[in-house]
């Protein structure tokens, strides 16, 4: 069996290059070889200041020996203790680290030099700061670009002596390659463990030729693959290293035909609360995941900080619920098939059921609007404080599928309830928006619920046909006769309704009275 795979998931170098790597780690560490080339980068950026902006009757030691002792430690010890010279994967975020240290020093030399004075031109030292941040950033870019070069280049050797001399049959494409199974077995088990590998593997159902694998997080290793190349997309990769997620489904969408499988994984927040709590000693647990909900779940959401966490974290790793990434899926055109946690992350099978839903950016704040039946059949928009997580209107019949309804009529172990939701939820607190709905006459105070196109079509024609005839209510029958199950709650519904047809005032007045007699004696509660 042939299988297909990206070339940039081949990970390795070649023994020479390992050892000369090995022997240069021992003897001259990276860290060393970043530090003094900083000294000499800003020593450089002296000698050019010196030559354009100072005057030539200076000495360069002279006008520029206090300064450049300020400036060099100052700059040393900014990039010391941020780690700079610290690389991480992927280079393209270790840059943007890089490059956003830089501009903070910067900005605090200057700041410095204006308030101390010593004589020194504040212009011509923030030229000198300028130029030094110019130097360094092209440095590291050329540096960025180098590796990226020597990895392609190590990966293609690595490749073909691997392959081309292997007695095993082979055949090779311009881009990806194509590559026996056992090798490809190995790949997937190293990127996402022996129980990841059988959860795709029994997802695939051994239609390898036709699956992309891919361990990218850039949109653009996917836009030049034809549409319907590949019926299956495997991403070895957290969801949670991706830029633009909902781009990205979108982009998976257009590239499998209907039927096509998209299987992946990321860590919700729960896992990643339990990953740092069992990381971090007592003390410290309960600060440290504190601060990654605030910096990794909360900044990227709100519009005032947003941009400067996109700057400082390139909008990577951050932190999601299993609710926003399924309902971005189910937006994006998907239906989830099965998920299974695996060592801290939840993977996930999703087929392609239609084209990406054409939806607007969804809300983080502590109001909502959603999308509700309301009278002669026509959509209304209902006002209530949130209580579930984004995107969990798109999978409300998903989770009815797994869960099917508790008692009440609601849905059983609803994941996408926040824990403020459900205290919200106890004391109808979350309903209290639909007032405006009642001041813009699209509800009453008593009525039918109103409903979302997935909850009413569970209901009987007969019923859906009298709902449509009236107005949905804010204090539904339900707390008149509390029902426990769906055919109860629709035989209240129903009789309700008839009574209303026949004496409306009275009616409400009657079901009134009795919803706030069984919710304040009786402590009926919602769910």
């Amino acid at each position: 069996m042939e299988n297909i795979i990206d070339v940039n998931v081949l990970t390795g170098y070649s023994t020479k290059h390992s050892k000369i790597k090995s022997l240069r780690k021992k003897f001259i560490p990276r860290f060393l070889i970043f530090l003094f080339g900083d000294i000499l980068l800003i020593l450089v950026a002296f000698f050019i200041a010196h030559a354009f902006v100072t005057p030539k009757t200076t000495s360069l030691f002279t006008f520029y020996k206090h300064p450049y002792i300020i400036f060099s430690a100052i700059w040393i010890c900014s990039s010391i203790l941020s780690q700079k010279y610290v690389i991480t994967k992927p280079f393209k975020r270790w840059f943007v680290r890089v490059y956003f240290i830089n501009l903070i020093t910067l900005i605090a030399i200057i700041i410095l030099f204006s308030l101390i004075g010593c004589g020194f031109s504040l212009y011509r030292i923030t030229c000198l700061v300028f130029l030094t941040f110019l130097i360094e950033s092209t440095f590291f870019y050329l540096y960025l670009l180098h590796r990226r070069i020597t990895n392609d280049a190590s990966k293609i050797e690595l490749f073909y002596k691997t392959f081309m001399t292997s007695s095993h049959k082979y055949k090779i494409l311009n881009d990806p390659f194509e590559i026996i199974d056992k090798r490809l077995k190995k790949i997937i088990i190293d990127g996402v463990g022996v129980n990841g590998f059988k959860f795709i593997d029994a997802h695939l159902a051994g239609h390898y030729s036709k699956s992309k694998f891919t361990s990218s997080i850039s949109r653009s290793d996917l836009t030049i693959i034809q549409p319907n190349k590949f019926v299956n997309i495997v991403n070895l990769k957290d969801i949670n290293q991706f830029k633009k997620i909902s781009q990205y489904f979108d982009l998976i969408n257009a590239k499998i035909p209907i039927g096509g499988k998209f299987i992946g994984f990321f860590e919700t927040y729960k896992g990643r609360k339990k990953r740092i709590f069992k990381k971090y000693p007592i003390g410290l647990k309960k600060l440290f995941y504190s601060l990654d909900i605030l910096w990794h779940r909360i900044c990227p959401k709100l519009e005032l900080t947003r941009p400067f966490y996109n700057l400082i974290s390139g909008g990577y790793n951050r932190s999601f619920s299993k609710t926003e990434i399924f309902g971005r899926l189910y937006c994006a055109g998907y239906e989830i098939l099965s998920e299974k946690k695996l060592n801290g992350l939840l993977f996930f099978s999703a087929r392609k059921i239609s084209d990406p839903i054409l939806a607007s950016t969804p809300s983080y704040g502590p109001l909502v609007k959603l999308k509700r039946i309301g009278k002669n059949g026509k959509n209304i928009s209902v006002y209530k404080l949130r209580t579930m997580f984004a995107f969990s209107e798109f999978l409300q019949e998903y989770v009815y599928t797994q869960n099917k309804l508790a008692e009440g009529g609601k849905l059983k172990d609803d994941f996408r309830v926040t824990v403020l939701g459900k205290i919200l939820r106890k004391c109808w607190l979350d309903e209290l928006p639909m007032f405006f709905n009642v001041l813009k006459g699209q509800i009453k105070i008593v009525g039918v619920r109103p409903l979302s196109n997935h909850y009413f079509n569970l209901y009987t024609d007969e019923l859906k046909e009298k709902r449509i005839k009236t107005k949905p209510g804010l204090v539904p029958p339900f707390y008149y006769d509390l029902p426990k199950t769906l055919e109860e709650i629709i035989s209240s519904e129903l009789k309700y309704l008839a009574a209303y047809e026949k004496h409306p005032f009275r009616t409400d007045l009657v079901y009134f009275w009795g919803a706030m007699y069984n919710i304040f004696i009786k402590k009926a509660r919602s769910s």
